[in-house]
């Protein structure tokens, strides 16, 4: 399958704000003194000062001249602020005023986050420390935390899943065939249909690290072309095997099915020998038409993740393919695997 999926946490610093926003604790210096025999006067008014009066910024100031000209206030509530403050997006604020207007509160504890905090591109924000404390989902990358994604699970074998992504999982084969039904008609539209017979199998990942050695992402799906027979290709038997994880929520069924059916149309339309990149890519491909016609957060996660993938096969040969398409048209991709080895850029 693919490789791994840039996590969709990026840590923040400061308040539960997107970059560019800051967030600064100040103090207010200001001195209230009691006039004395010599003419002081007013900074502002020019008018003499005989009471008590404020200095603020070397300033003398009465003290209705010090709240109409220099007080500063709430950018909220438009109360004079007094003592420490807020200075946020170039507001000053009380703090409460902060935490009740602009705050972001943590997803998982629900309290104020005020320090380094977490997002994804989820919209979620969680205090850094709950980091370490909770799993991340193998799917979609959110903790498996009860307050965000319910509670969820960890597999026999380890893998771990939020409630969200374990509520449409797919743990049985008789729930696994007819979603595999509905890929097949998917692709069937775009001209990407197969008539060579395989066998499913859903598998845990101890049965599939006996297929296959790699890992992550790259382990969900398998498929595997057999000979059989004689040295003349009319005395050979061909069998395949269509191997997909069990437990994948239903989203990642589908896009793991799509990539692994066009394995299966190659084995039958192209050649063995064809380059690396371009059969990955293709098949990649085959599972970002299939996504695109999802209308679920999950597959719009994994389109994102498509576009960003580094993998020199899985990454960059999608979306060398996909600007062969935009170029060419599906019906000419289709045509161009027919007969050749290398990729076309």
């Amino acid at each position: 399958m693919d490789s791994p999926a840039a996590s969709p946490w990026r840590p923040r610093t400061g308040c539960a704000r997107p970059a560019g926003r800051i967030l600064v604790l100040a103090l207010l210096t200001l001195a209230v003194v009691t006039a004395e025999a010599g003419g002081l006067r007013c900074d502002a008014c020019k008018q003499p000062i005989t009471a008590t009066y404020r200095i603020f910024d070397h300033k003398n100031l009465h003290e209705s001249c010090y709240l109409k000209y220099y007080a500063l206030r709430c950018a909220y509530c438009n109360r004079e602020i007094t003592g420490p403050y807020m200075a946020y997006e170039g507001n000053n604020l009380h703090r409460e005023c902060y935490l009740k207007r602009f705050a972001r509160y943590c997803s998982i504890c629900e309290r104020p986050i005020v320090g380094e905090y977490i997002h994804n591109t989820w919209g979620d924000a969680v205090c850094a420390v709950h980091v370490g404390e909770f799993p991340a989902c193998e799917f979609c990358g959110r903790l498996r935390a009860d307050k965000l994604t319910g509670r969820g699970t960890r597999y026999r074998d380890g893998r771990e899943i939020c409630g969200v992504c374990y509520a449409t999982a797919v743990r049985r084969a008789e729930d696994a065939r007819p979603l595999l039904d509905s890929v097949k008609s998917i692709l069937r539209r775009y001209g990407i249909a197969t008539g060579l017979p395989f066998e499913f199998h859903l598998v845990d990942r101890g049965q599939m690290a006996s297929l296959t050695p790699a890992t992550g992402r790259s382990s969900w799906g398998y498929t595997e072309l057999k000979r059989r027979g004689g040295l003349f290709r009319w005395l050979q038997s061909e069998k395949i095997d269509m191997y997909i994880l069990d437990g994948m929520p239903r989203v990642v069924f589908m896009r793991v099915a799509a990539h692994e059916l066009m394995h299966v149309w190659l084995f039958e339309h192209a050649s063995l020998e064809m380059d690396h990149m371009l059969v990955e890519g293709s098949c990649e491909y085959a599972a970002y038409l299939a996504l695109s016609e999802m209308a679920d957060p999950l597959a719009r996660f994994d389109l994102d993740n498509q576009k960003s993938n580094e993998d020199l096969a899985y990454g960059a040969g999608f979306r060398s393919v996909s600007g062969y398409v935009s170029k060419v048209g599906l019906e000419n991709w289709l045509g161009y695997l027919r007969s050749n080895l290398d990729p076309p850029w």
